[in-house]
């Protein structure tokens, strides 16, 4: 379609195309387009299916919406699309995927994305071998939150998390305990993920074995379903200082945090503060310390006091993007 792939379509590159298609041929032109943004997504997440959908699932409820599927469109598939253009695109995706409303769940994703990890290789066409995709790391904090909301065990946690200790906060392993207690339907990488809306007493980075459930259990109440690793109010000093980074990163020649981080996918977490850090006036005031080393709950803890710096990078870069739809209102991060 495009004379220069590695640019992306023209306009003009587009209108002729798009205005060439009807019927079968507007279905299988659409379809390459979505290939093309599924691959570029995948790309962009190591191949992880779910990091992809949860970095096009804006609101945090678990599912994609149109403005995360334009924003696919627009920004990884490279395209200028209209709103009538984007409309149609849509309205097939959901068809592909099945789904029953406005929104796409995780299965209707991966039906309408997930076949273009295995064509990327073949498609791009510059004569390398195909090199498999990283292995999917799980499921997502907003897929794991979501599935125990639509359970309703909401009630049967409350009262498995009192009945081992009415405590402010719990250790790791009772949490986890009264969570799959509450929903055994849950996998193990579930309750873990579930287990990250209960702040640890001290912060990521010198944390206490002590978790405040207090928080897990008003996410889970809410009927905003948010699901986000930061509460409302704390995204936005967050959403502050990512912009604020973001920024430097820019003027410093890097496209992205994870150009900065070298497309690292796991560090210590206080390898990560450091770096993060260095972007930061000198010296660094108390107030803007706490708020970054806040931002570490953006990456799934993993072994060893390390983090999961692919799902950092990609919750940091819609922070400075998107800080418009993150709470304004300055708080203390919840583990102060």
């Amino acid at each position: 379609m495009s004379r220069n792939p590695d640019v992306g379509a023209s306009m003009e590159d587009f209108i002729s195309a798009f205005n060439a298609c009807d019927g079968d041929g507007f279905e299988a032109f659409s379809k390459e387009l979505l290939r093309r943004a599924g691959r570029a997504l995948l790309r962009r997440t190591k191949g992880s299916l779910s990091g992809a959908f949860a970095t096009l699932d804006i609101t945090g409820e678990g599912e994609v919406r149109l403005p995360g599927f334009r924003a696919a469109l627009l920004q990884f598939g490279d395209l200028n699309l209209t709103d009538e253009q984007m409309n149609k695109l849509w309205q097939l995706a959901k068809v592909i995927g099945g789904c029953k409303d406005d929104a796409m769940d995780f299965v209707s994703f991966k039906t309408v994305f997930g076949p273009s990890a295995v064509e990327a290789a073949r498609d791009e066409g510059d004569g390398s071998a195909a090199r498999p995709a990283p292995r999917d790391p799980g499921p997502s904090l907003e897929e794991s939150c979501t599935h125990l909301y639509r359970l309703q065990r909401t009630e049967v946690l409350r009262a498995a998390i009192f009945r081992s200790a009415p405590e402010v906060y719990l250790p790791f392993e009772l949490l986890a305990a009264a969570v799959r207690e509450a929903a055994p339907e849950l996998s193990d990488d579930e309750v873990a993920q579930v287990c990250r809306l209960a702040p640890q007493k001290g912060g990521p980075l010198h944390g206490e074995d002590a978790f405040s459930y207090g928080h897990l259990l008003e996410r889970l109440e809410s009927e905003r379903k948010d699901f986000h690793p930061l509460n409302p109010r704390e995204r936005g000093p967050a959403a502050d200082m990512c912009r604020y980074v973001d920024q430097r990163l820019q003027a410093q020649g890097f496209v992205s945090l994870a150009a900065a981080l070298e497309d690292a996918e796991v560090l210590r977490a206080d390898i990560l503060l450091d770096r993060l850090l260095t972007y930061l006036p000198q010296p660094i005031r108390p107030e803007d310390q706490r708020v970054v080393e806040n931002l570490l709950r953006l990456g799934r803890p993993l072994r060893s006091g390390t983090l999961d710096v692919t799902e950092f990078c990609q919750r940091f870069e819609l922070l400075a993007r998107s800080g418009a739809a993150a709470g304004r209102e300055p708080v203390a991060p919840a583990w102060v």
